[in-house]
């Protein structure tokens, strides 16, 4: 029992920091096309 909770859990952080690192991708993709696109607008 312990052994699967524990197992589960992991599994769930792993699925969260997975989660982080895209998001965080999708940030830093959306700011270098402000930072490319922005001097342009000026």
């Amino acid at each position: 029992m312990f052994n699967s909770k524990t197992a589960a859990v992991e599994s769930e952080l792993n699925l969260i920091s997975c989660a982080k690192k895209h998001i965080s991708n999708e940030i830093m993709k959306r700011n270098t096309l402000i930072i490319f696109i922005f001097p342009l607008s000026i």
